[in-house]
């Protein structure tokens, strides 16, 4: 939860409109990954306190008051509104089990180009590329997100769009 901490400052107008009651992050990921970023949005707003929920279940954002969740992966068709802030790249794990025998995989150019020069796997559905997985900010409905959701994408925009994390 981000609240104002103190009395009301030059900036305590700011920081009220970027309160943010209830974020969902994915547990491994959100530790390991988000903790980073939500505490240099910390640092830039000293005001804000960050309250955040950390669990791989799925859950109604809107029933259960949720701002919004940080989603990983390939996202379902949803009534929810989507913003993707990064890539994510989990090809060594789908490699790894692709060879081991336990199904198909979309893989990269670079990681499946070694396993098929090697003989380890064999290319199929060559024309159907695979869908987006990515690093996705999403919010229920409504016309435009409130400034502390778009300060939260911006900013994970600005830590994930560049480089390809590994979930």
């Amino acid at each position: 939860m981000l609240t104002m901490r103190h009395g009301p400052p030059r900036c305590a107008r700011q920081s009220h409109r970027l309160r943010v009651e209830k974020l969902l992050l994915p547990l491994t990921f959100g530790a390991t990954h988000l903790s980073p970023v939500l505490a240099e949005m910390a640092r830039r707003h000293p005001l804000l306190h960050i309250h955040t929920c950390y669990s791989d279940r799925v859950v109604d954002l809107v029933g259960e008051g949720y701002d919004c969740a940080i989603r990983i992966g390939y996202l379902q068709d949803s009534n929810l509104i989507a913003k993707r802030v990064g890539p994510i790249d989990n090809a060594i794990a789908i490699a790894a089990a692709a060879v081991a025998g336990l199904g198909l995989a979309w893989l990269p150019d670079g990681v499946k180009d070694q396993y098929i020069a090697s003989g380890a796997l064999v290319p199929v559905m060559c024309r159907f590329p695979p869908p987006t997985a990515g690093i996705y900010v999403v919010r229920p409905p409504g016309q435009n997100p409130p400034a502390k959701i778009r300060v939260l994408t911006e900013m994970l925009i600005e830590c994930f769009d560049q480089h390809a994390y590994v979930a």
